[in-house]
């Protein structure tokens, strides 16, 4: 009997075996996610089981968020058969655990303290806690103002300018990519 989460593993599995020269690979954490569908029931010492396609599919939905805006990510199958998606940025560490039922229970750190904590949000809340973060890490890396130095051709004269800041704007984590999360298929031609 295939479960839907051995299906999703095994859709997965024939669309990357068709397009089998890409440049980069899936990341390690997305492959994790969609194996935790294909552990066995009783895994953790008679416990646990294969994760539910809707946790896997949410998991995947906030790595991919947090892989786009560069940040480090891991995930973690649990003994109820929840997935704990964390990501990582200097000091600073999040944690997300979903569990059946659709909830995620949400913590940050910053250099292993406990900095917030909230349980049972929804997947929306959770997405806008994970976007709330990387605002504030991209939010304070150009917090600095920025110079450009011209020459006048005929005058071999040096001017210093300040550039113009370019303001903070939040962009829908699904309309913007990063080499590292895109698979592009290679070229027959290259």
């Amino acid at each position: 009997m295939v479960t839907a989460a051995r299906k999703l593993v095994r859709e997965n599995a024939s669309a990357s075996s068709r397009t089998a020269r890409w440049t980069f690979a899936p990341i390690p954490t997305e492959r994790k996610i969609y194996g935790f569908a294909t552990m066995p029931i009783g895994w953790h010492y008679g416990r646990g089981g294969p994760a539910q396609p809707h946790v896997i599919e949410a998991a995947l939905r906030l790595n991919s968020i947090a892989c786009k805006a560069g940040l480090e990510t891991n995930a973690f199958l649990g003994p109820e058969s929840e997935v704990q998606v964390t990501v990582y940025h200097g000091p600073h560490y999040l944690e997300f655990t979903i569990a059946n039922d659709g909830l995620v229970d949400y913590v940050r750190e910053n250099d292993h303290h406990e900095t917030d904590r909230k349980p049972e949000l929804t997947l929306d809340a959770a997405f806008s806690q994970l976007n709330g973060f990387v605002d504030d890490i991209w939010r304070s890396s150009v917090s600095y103002t920025a110079t450009t130095t011209t020459q006048h051709p005929a005058e071999n004269v040096f001017k210093t300018l300040l550039s113009k800041r370019r303001d903070v704007v939040r962009v829908f984590p699904s309309s913007t990519m990063t080499a590292q999360c895109e698979s592009v298929e290679a070229s027959a031609d290259t």
